[in-house]
């Protein structure tokens, strides 16, 4: 298997940015990241381009904060933290990054030598190391998310590709250093189903099991730049349990227009757009980049959280982190034009694109600071249901129920094992609904696929039933929009916890209810309910900032007869935009032409 980079970008000229406040330079420069509060009039940023030409432009800040400078504010930067930025390698001597490097833990296994250098000069990898751990008040590009972090190069993407071994290696590098493995790339986006290789399971369950002391490495990854035409769940790296699928967000409050439908990605940071703010970073020559966009710069953004939320407590496992992400993160007023935002059986607002919302880097240490471990995981696996139905573009439904054998109840990820042909793969869509209501988009058309006859076993997984209980019927519903497929069989695997892994959140303690209503709450949501007439009143989700005292299966593998050539992409995005570098990538995808089943491959 070849992996690679394809960085699409906008080429525009070179800035350097200043925010001053207070009357004091600070350098902060990514207003999605940080800005100042309570800014006066003066309050400016400055501009200063290669013609020497003199802009002023005001720091309006974007809205809703990440808190991420309120995080600073309690005393947190990354320091005694460590990230891996797994990528096309980034530049050791940049002199907004070399006061963060982790010398003599760099590895390139592209050259096979201690230097991650990328000697084609391909900058992505520095841009992401930038938005983690670029340094701060020196006079220069950025200051990063965790601005104290060290970061430990890893060159994995070159145009000569990769092998499962590469990324296996690169993903368990210095797996007794690396806290946090920051991951933007992945398979093509668009079409084809492409899955890990088993060497990289062995890797992820490696990391989870024996990383960082037993407590497990965390793996952030970019869920995909395919747009709403495509959906995560065809990429066997984001749908993965063991990793944080990242998505982006517009800084005027939408998805970002490249996002994906995702129900495996977690939450979202802001990931720069041409239509709206690009964000800004270190690039390659020593030299700063204005043009950032994709959720390969969402993923370095929300790595730089983890990492503060690390260093508020450094015991927490990887489980903890997710639990946190889906605790803290908030649906505000994101709104998206396409899909509405639910709210699931434990009263946590979900949506198809957005994850649980943005993250929120305050709320995130606060409550890591006092965390106690969630309990230990449990897993169940339904029986197989075979209905082998012919499947048109009406849909065809089929039901199982969880019943009183199975221990869990609080679900974390959800997988659905599912064995189907379809006469065109992009026509097919999938969802899953919980006993709860809750409706998970498995799959959703993608136009890049629809000439691509396949059929398969397909593991699919969602996180949007997270703190529900699953006792009771799921039904899952197959359509083959124009054409026509089948059904053959599908079963659940579920993984959460038996008891509250939450148990002493009193979302009521913040005493949201009106007078003369109770307050019924949850971990994650409460209701206020009219004390005469006991009518629910307004359900929201509580993911409110609060200091309130807290304690606390991998997807199967593609079926494939054939291979395809094709492009892979780490995040970078533009519409209309200038190809910057291309490589090719053999990703395994759904075979083509059969009628039935075939035999698991891996890559």
């Amino acid at each position: 298997m070849i992996r690679c980079l394809l960085y699409v970008g906008v080429i525009s000229t070179l800035t350097c940015f200043y925010i001053y406040c207070d009357d004091q330079i600070h350098h902060y420069t990514n207003q999605f990241v940080v800005w100042c509060d309570n800014e006066s009039s003066e309050d400016i940023i400055a501009e200063w381009r290669l013609s020497e030409q003199f802009t002023i432009e005001k720091n309006g800040a974007i809205a809703p904060s990440m808190k991420i400078q309120e995080a600073w504010n309690l005393g947190y930067n990354g320091s005694g933290v460590t990230i891996a930025v797994v990528d096309d390698g980034f530049e050791i001597t940049h002199t907004d990054l070399d006061a963060n490097m982790y010398s003599g833990y760099h590895y390139d296994y592209v050259d096979n030598d201690t230097n991650p250098d990328p000697a084609d000069g391909n900058d992505h990898g520095t841009m992401c190391s930038g938005l983690i751990a670029a340094e701060a008040n020196n006079n220069e590009c950025v200051v990063g998310v965790a601005y104290r972090a060290k970061v430990i190069g890893v060159r994995l993407l070159a145009s000569s590709g990769t092998t499962d071994l590469m990324e296996s290696r690169s993903l368990s590098h210095q797996r007794s250093i690396a806290d946090i493995y920051s991951n933007s790339w992945g398979p093509q986006d668009g079409s084809g189903y492409s899955d890990t290789g088993s060497l990289v399971k062995a890797a992820l369950l490696g990391g989870i099991t024996s990383g960082r002391s037993g407590k497990g490495s965390i793996f952030t990854w970019a869920a995909g730049n395919g747009q709403k035409s495509d959906n995560c769940n065809a990429d066997g790296y984001v749908n993965s349990i063991y990793t944080i699928g990242v998505t982006s967000l517009d800084s005027t409050g939408i998805p970002a227009f490249y996002s994906e439908v995702c129900a495996a990605a977690m939450a979202t940071t802001y990931g720069g757009t041409y239509t709206s703010r690009y964000l800004h970073s270190t690039a390659y020559s020593r030299s700063c980049a204005n043009d950032l966009q994709g959720t390969s710069f969402s993923t370095p953004v929300a790595s730089g959280i983890i990492a503060l939320s690390l260093q508020a407590n450094p015991n927490l496992n990887w489980r903890d982190v997710q639990h946190l992400i889906v605790l803290t993160s908030k649906k505000y007023t994101l709104t998206d034009s396409y899909y509405s935002w639910q709210l699931n059986g434990a009263k946590k607002y979900v949506h198809p694109r957005l994850g649980f919302g943005l993250m929120d880097a305050e709320d995130m240490v606060r409550y890591a600071s006092t965390w106690t471990q969630v309990p230990s995981q449990v897993s169940f696996q339904s029986s197989t249901s075979s209905p082998n139905s012919y499947v048109g573009a009406s849909g065809v439904s089929n039901s199982i129920t969880i019943g009183s054998g199975c221990s869990i109840q609080y679900l974390e990820h959800v997988q659905v094992q599912l064995s189907f042909q379809a006469d065109g793969l992009g026509y097919v869509e999938l969802t899953l609904t919980s006993p709860s209501g809750t409706k998970s988009f498995l799959m959703t058309q993608r136009y890049l696929d629809y000439n691509n006859t396949g059929s398969g076993t397909w593991t699919f997984m969602t996180v949007q039933h997270w703190g529900e209980a699953p006792q009771g019927q799921w039904t899952l519903k197959m359509v083959v929009a124009a054409l026509s497929g089948r059904l053959y069989s599908w079963k659940l695997i579920l993984y959460g916890t038996q008891t509250d892994p939450l148990p002493n959140i009193n979302v009521c303690s913040v005493n949201p209810c009106a007078s003369g209503q109770t307050c019924t709450g949850n971990n994650y949501g409460y209701e206020c309910i009219n004390v005469t007439s006991t009518t629910t009143s307004t359900t929201v989700s509580t993911t409110t900032s609060t200091n309130a005292p807290i304690n606390g299966g991998m997807a199967a593998t593609t079926v494939s007869s054939t291979t395809s050539t094709t492009a892979a992409i780490a995040g970078g995005v533009a519409a209309g935009a200038v190809l910057v570098f291309v490589s090719v990538a053999i990703v395994i995808k759904l075979s083509v032409g059969k009628a039935t089943p075939v035999v698991p491959v891996t890559a």
